[in-house]
């Protein structure tokens, strides 16, 4: 232990002052590049902010993203970083590096007071002003981003705008020669559907299979002056519309004979001139007596009464409301139940307050009504033990 501390002593004697300043400049300067915030025990703060990519429309230039250092000179209290930085790099305890940290302000603070300023390498100037406050003026080439190392500043070119050759040739003669105001003014040509395209087909199609149904006669394509002759084409040619009718009747002698029938003449179709439509006779009105109408009202089941002992009672509903339990009682006997009335008139609260329609002996028996007192009720009727 002797001996190492001997060596680090020699070590440290053997060191300048001048070159503690330089490795602790620069160890504050790797310490920018990694962290936001460096604290100088004593003096100050340097602290480092990030900027984003600008446009500087005064020098005409476009920047690169970078990191700026500013310095805060409140932040005195040593946070322990740069001594803790000192002893990992460097051969030396932390009372030697908290020492040397001392020396070190203390010899800045002296050159600013007998310099004004002292000049941090690759870092910034720090001067004092009239009230005694530390000034910074960080370095402006400097960038504290590692990611944008090598990126300098690109000045923007200026585009000229492009000028339109204007020719004296035929081809462009609407532009020398006459005014808008003087060319003649053309409508724009509508595009044609294709709707009507396929329209005009299919019509053209329609008329052609019309026309090959249509078969004239030899007479219909000529040409005549007389207004009758449009008549005499309709009348049935004679020569042409002659029918032979072939009759085979049995013979004896396994022998069978043809006779040939004379053949059927039509009769001419005679157009009578300017004849003269009998109007037809008057329809006779005859006036019968209107009968009444008869409404046939629907026939109302009645009679439908309970046994004497009956044991077993259709229920149509059940209420908690003693007036709705009497409407429906009321119309069941309308329905033709004449015994409909309330199972359980003296309900306690909170139970309901059966309506029986009519009661029988046998299960069975009740059980035919369920569907008929149901329709009645509008509810589902159900059949209970007395």
């Amino acid at each position: 232990m002797i001996v190492c501390f001997s060596v680090l002593t020699r070590y440290l004697s053997a060191i300048k002052p001048h070159q503690y300043m330089s490795l602790v400049e620069k160890y504050v300067r790797k310490l920018l590049y990694e962290h936001d915030c460096v604290v100088l025990p004593e003096l100050g703060g340097f602290i480092v902010h990030a900027n984003h990519a600008f446009f500087s429309e005064q020098h005409n230039l476009y920047h690169a993203p970078h990191r700026r250092v500013a310095f805060n000179e409140a932040l005195k209290l040593d946070d322990g970083l740069l001594v803790h930085y000192l002893t990992l790099n460097e051969p030396m305890s932390r009372e030697e590096a908290q020492k040397q940290l001392r020396q070190y302000t203390e010899q800045i603070k002296q050159s600013i007071k007998t310099g004004g300023s002292y000049a941090l390498a690759e870092i910034g100037t720090l001067s004092a002003n009239e009230e005694g406050k530390y000034v910074f003026e960080p370095q402006p080439m400097v960038n504290f981003l590692p990611e944008a190392y090598g990126f300098t500043s690109i000045a923007a070119q200026s585009t000229q705008p492009a000028l339109q050759l204007l020719s004296d040739s035929a081809a462009d003669w609407t532009y020398t020669d006459r005014s808008p105001e003087s060319l003649p003014f053309e409508l724009p040509r509508r595009r044609r559907s294709r709707a009507a395209w396929y329209a005009a087909t299919a019509l053209l199609i329609g008329a052609l299979v019309l026309g090959s149904n249509v078969q004239l006669t030899p007479s219909s394509l000529k040409s005549s002056l007389n207004p009758f002759d449009l008549m005499d084409r309709f009348s049935i040619d004679k020569k042409s519309n002659d029918v032979k009718v072939v009759v085979v009747q049995p013979v004896v002698n396994n022998t069978a004979s043809v006779v040939v029938a004379p053949p059927i003449t039509p009769q001419p179709i005679v157009l009578a001139e300017k004849a003269m439509v009998a109007p037809a006779p008057a329809p006779e009105i005859v006036s019968k007596p209107i009968k009444k109408a008869t409404v046939v009202k629907p026939e109302i089941q009645r009679g439908v009464s309970s046994d004497e002992n009956a044991q077993y009672w259709v229920i149509a509903c059940g209420f908690m409301q003693r007036t709705n339990a009497e409407k429906l009682v009321n119309k069941l006997k309308n329905s033709g139940y004449d015994q409909a009335h309330l199972f359980n008139p003296d309900a306690t609260e909170g139970t309901l307050i059966k309506v029986a329609a009519v009661g029988f002996e046998t299960k069975s028996k009740a059980n035919k009504y369920l569907r008929t007192v149901s329709k009645i009720s509008g509810a589902q009727a159900w059949v209970l033990q007395k």
